[in-house]
C-alpha cells in the first residue's frame, strides 16, 4: 500500500498492557517524513519565498551558506525540527542562523535554546509518500533544554539524553505498536526509528527579519561512528558510514575539492581545493575535516602551514605538516 501526497495528521488510541501490570492509554500520531540521502526528517513549518529555498534538507547538504527557516508568523517559538537519530546519540554538531555571511547572520533570528524530546517512530511496510516514509510516533522521554551559542562557527554540544530510560520505554512501545498494527490490520513488518524533536524555545533576535534560521546539523554517537569510505565527486566531499547511505560532508560553491589524504580509520581527511573566482584561481585551499563534522577543522596549528598526511605511532594519530612537524589528533 502506498499513501501519496501529504497525509493528514491522525491520532489513534490503543489500550495496552505495560510493565508491572500497569495499563496506559497510548496515542500514536501519524505524519509524513522526508528522506534525503538517508536523513529522515520533517519540519513543523518552512518559510516560502519566491526564488528562495529554505527547506529542511538544507541542514544536511554540507553547505553552511544554505539554511532552513521556519515559516510561521513571529519569532518561530514552538516550531519543531524532527529527525531520525542513531541509538545512543550523544553529540549534536550545528551551524546556527543563516551563516552565508555575517550580515545575513545578524539580520535573521538565531536559535538560543532547543527543547528536546526523543520519540519512537514506526513505518509499516508500504506506508510511504513520494518524499519519504509515513511514521506513527510516540514520545519516549521527558523534555530537556539545550542552550545554543550565538556564533556562525560550527559548535559541538552534548545531548543530555537518558538512553537507559529510553531503552526501557522502547521495549514497551514496540509491543504496543505491534498490538496496534494487529488490531488495525497494518502489515506485520515495519521499520522503526529513534526520533529527536528539537523545539525552538528561545531565539537571538535578528536586526531586520523575524525568521529563525539554522544552516547545518548532524546528530551522532561519537564513539560508534564507523566510516567505510571518503571520496570527492563533482567538487564535493562525501562519506559513508557502515550500513548507511552515502552523505555529503562538505561543499562550497566557490571551491572545487579533491582528496589529499585520509586517516587509517577514515575519521579524518585532508581536502585541497581550487577556487572558482578568477582572482583566486592560482590559490589552493587546504581543508582538514573530522568526520562527520560538516565544517573544516580550525585548529590553531593550521595557521601558515600545509597539511601533508597522517601517521600513527603507539596507537595515536598525528597530522603531518609540510615543515616536518606533526600534531596529535583526538
Amino acid at each position: 500500500m502506498k499513501i501519496r501526497g501529504m497525509a493528514v495528521f491522525l491520532t489513534i488510541f490503543v489500550l495496552t498492557g505495560v510493565c508491572r501490570g500497569e495499563e496506559a492509554l497510548l496515542a500514536f500520531r501519524s505524519s509524513p517524513f522526508n528522506d534525503y540521502m538517508g536523513e529522515i526528517f520533517r519540519a513543523s513549518s518552512t518559510l516560502e519565498e519566491q526564488g528562495q529555498d529554505y527547506r529542511m534538507q538544507n541542514l544536511f547538504d554540507g553547505y553552511a551558506g544554505s539554511s532552513w527557516a521556519e515559516g510561521n508568523e513571529g519569532a518561530g517559538l514552538g516550531e519543531t525540527l524532527t529527525l531520525a537519530i542513531p541509538h545512543g546519540a550523544d553529540t549534536i554538531a550545528l551551524v546556527n542562523g543563516f551563516a552565508r555571511s555575517a550580515d545575513l547572520f545578524v539580520k535573521n533570528n538565531r536559535v538560543k535554546e532547543f527543547t528536546l524530546i526523543v520519540e519512537r517512530g514506526y513505518s509499516p511496510s508500504g506506508y510511504v509518500t513520494e518524499q519519504g516514509p509515513v511514521l506513527f510516533t510516540m514520545p519516549l522521554s521527558a523534555p530537556v533544554n539545550l542552550p545554543v551559542k550565538d556564533t556562525r562557527q560550527l559548535q559541538t554540544l552534548h545531548l543530555p539524553l537518558s538512553w537507559k530510560e529510553i531503552d526501557r520505554k522502547r521495549e514497551i512501545m514496540d509491543r504496543a505498536f505491534e498490538a496496534f498494527s494487529l488490531m488495525e490490520g497494518y502489515p506485520g513488518t515495519y521499520e522503526s526509528y529513534f526520533l529527536l524533536d528539537l523545539q525552538i524555545s528561545a531565539v537571538y533576535p535578528g536586526s531586520r527579519w523575524d525568521d529563525t534560521c539554522l544552516s547545518e546539523i548532524r546528530i551522532f554517537n561519537k564513539k560508534k561512528i564507523h566510516v567505510t569510505s571518503v571520496e570527492t565527486r563533482n567538487g564535493m566531499l562525501y562519506y559513508r558510514e557502515e550500513g548507511r547511505p552515502e552523505k555529503v560532508l562538505f561543499r562550497d560553491p566557490g571551491v572545487i575539492l579533491d582528496l589529499l589524504a585520509v586517516s587509517p580509520e577514515r575519521r579524518w581527511c585532508i581536502a585541497y581545493g581550487q577556487y572558482i573566482e578568477p582572482e583566486r584561481m592560482r590559490e589552493t585551499a587546504y581543508l582538514i575535516f573530522h568526520i562527520p563534522y560538516p565544517f573544516p577543522w580550525n585548529g590553531t596549528e593550521a595557521q601558515g602551514r600545509i597539511p601533508t598526511g597522517f601517521s600513527q605511532k603507539e596507537g595515536k594519530l598525528f597530522l603531518e605538516w609540510d615543515d616536518g612537524t606533526r600534531s596529535e589528533l583526538d
